[in-house]
């Protein structure tokens, strides 16, 4: 849910954690990750450039304090920025005192050409989100210029929409972050045999756009109703059914059944399953498959046993975890083991052989 506009003041900028965006940037293949000093806790975000002036971008931020993050951009032409919030909740003020909020399930649609504000992010808490970021040149290549009519070329910033997300949206980015995982599998194993192609990121990225353009009247494209969902929600369904996912995020590592999700949200298993489908684009069992194989990437990349893995995510067989990592990933959990322990062990020799060198 949108943080309510009385505690905008509650993350008071505090000297030693505020941070400002340029601090710390590594780059990897393909992608740009820049992250904030470890004392801020894990916080980072990663930018892939898919098209000439069209950006994806993956932000995680999980502080130990409440964060306010001083930023300041400024671009030739106007810039459309796209944002799905999967987890958490944050905003951000612009110097005009406006306010943008980001929210789990929620999409954001906003527009500028320079802005100089402050991000937030709550304490004890992990906000997740996917962003587009399509610069004005691109929005004419794309015939979608339309997007910006709204806002005056002198206008700093502007928010456009802010709503729930539909099930496509929901479907769409869940397409991008399972290309993502892909493509960090694929950077683990230093191979390029299962990463995924510009293509599919171009492909996957302009659907979103297409789709999410959609909640600007003069933005849709020309068939802009012609896939449009077939059942709308209520909103206290959505709420039941957003929940619901909250559970799946938070207790992965448990039995969960359809049975217990209906009971702790107060859903009829039909409601649950059609909602699923309507709001996420997906069923329960598919969403608790990604979660559980995204967490189980990042114990494996850490050096865990895959039997260690698995009942932490909640398989009670390593076989059955190692048979649903190879169908979710193209390759075998161990696999990331042994790269891991490939590259820990170079670390190691790196550093003895400096440490040689110094006596």
């Amino acid at each position: 849910m949108p943080e309510p506009a009385a505690t905008a003041s509650a993350a008071r900028p505090i000297e030693d954690n505020a941070i400002t965006s340029a601090d710390g940037a590594a780059r990897a293949r393909g992608w740009q990750r820049q992250a904030l000093p470890p004392q801020a806790g894990e916080c980072y975000s990663e930018f892939l450039p898919v098209a000439d002036g069209l950006t994806l971008a993956y932000s995680h931020y999980a502080p130990r304090r409440d964060l306010v993050q001083r930023s300041e951009q400024s671009h030739a032409g106007r810039v459309l920025i796209l944002t799905l919030g999967l987890q958490g909740h944050s905003f951000t003020l612009d110097g005009a005192g406006q306010r943008f909020d980001f929210a789990s399930g929620h999409s954001t649609i906003s527009a500028f050409a320079h802005v100089q504000g402050q991000r937030h992010f709550p304490a004890g808490q992990t906000t997740r989100q996917l962003r587009l970021l399509v610069q004005e040149r691109a929005l004419h290549q794309y015939g979608l210029q339309a997007a910006l009519a709204d806002m005056a070329q002198a206008e700093q910033a502007r928010l456009l929409f802010f709503g729930r997300s539909d099930g496509a949206a929901q479907h769409l980015a869940q397409r991008l972050l399972h290309l993502r995982a892909q493509s960090r599998a694929s950077q683990a194993m230093n191979s390029a045999m299962t990463a995924p192609s510009p293509l599919q990121w171009h492909i996957a990225s302009l659907s979103l756009l297409a789709e999410l353009l959609r909640h600007l009247p003069s933005g849709a494209p020309a068939t802009a109703n012609a896939t449009a969902p077939a059942r709308r929600l209520r909103g206290s369904e959505q709420d039941r059914l957003l929940r619901a996912r909250e559970l799946l995020m938070q207790q992965y590592a448990q039995p969960l059944s359809i049975g217990y999700l209906c009971a702790a949200v107060g859903l009829s298993e039909c409601q649950l399953k059609r909602g699923f489908r309507a709001l996420f684009g997906t069923s329960a069992y598919r969403m608790l498959t990604a979660i559980r194989m995204e967490k189980a990437r990042e114990l494996l990349e850490q050096g865990l046993y895959v039997s260690t893995v698995a009942y932490r995510v909640g398989y009670q067989h390593p076989s059955s975890f190692s048979a649903a990592f190879e169908r979710y990933y193209g390759m075998p959990p161990k696999s990331l083991i042994a790269k891991s322990s490939r590259t820990a062990l170079a670390a190691g020799r790196d550093g003895l052989q400096g440490a040689k060198r110094s006596q």
